[in-house]
């Protein structure tokens, strides 16, 4: 398996300029609902989540996660904002790509499998600026898709 395996071309979405992190989770989520028995719920744990500590991990990205019972598998939903959202980001710059991973809560070597793949993929700044260059959904996909299978991370 690979972090292919767990996005879909469905679940890319370009964000709307000057969106706060909370509209930008709010959005992720319901294009998430089909990996979800409950969206609202998930919702509420991905807001906790970062109220502990900003899942804004520099390099312009960020990682909200939750692993709980409204997750029916593993899924990855990737938002992207060209001009940026202030995310609270251990590098205090605005976060351009999220990923929003959803896990089960029995799984955590295969979540941290998923987390190490992505941030492979977007530690490599040729990546990152392929990815954000891509102008809409199928662009940035087949970036993705391509970068990941380059970097061969198998879950």
């Amino acid at each position: 398996m690979s972090v292919i395996d767990f996005t879909d071309i469905n679940r890319v979405v370009f964000l709307e300029n000057d969106l706060d992190k909370e509209q930008c989770l709010k959005i992720l989520t319901e294009t998430s609902k089909d990996c979800l028995y409950d969206s609202n719920s998930f919702y509420s744990k991905i807001l906790e989540r970062e109220e502990l500590l900003s899942t804004g991990m520099g390099l312009e990205t960020a990682f909200p996660h939750s692993k709980n019972s409204s997750v029916i598998d593993f899924f990855v939903t990737i938002g992207i904002s060209q001009s940026g959202v202030n995310w609270q980001a251990i590098d205090e710059k605005p976060v351009k790509i999220i990923f929003l991973i959803g896990g089960l809560i029995e799984e955590q070597e295969k979540y941290l499998k998923i987390l190490a793949a992505i941030s492979k993929v977007v530690g490599k700044e040729k990546n990152r600026n392929l990815l954000l260059g891509s102008s809409n959904r199928d662009e940035f996909y087949e970036q993705f898709c391509n970068s990941a299978m380059k970097e061969n991370q198998a879950i």
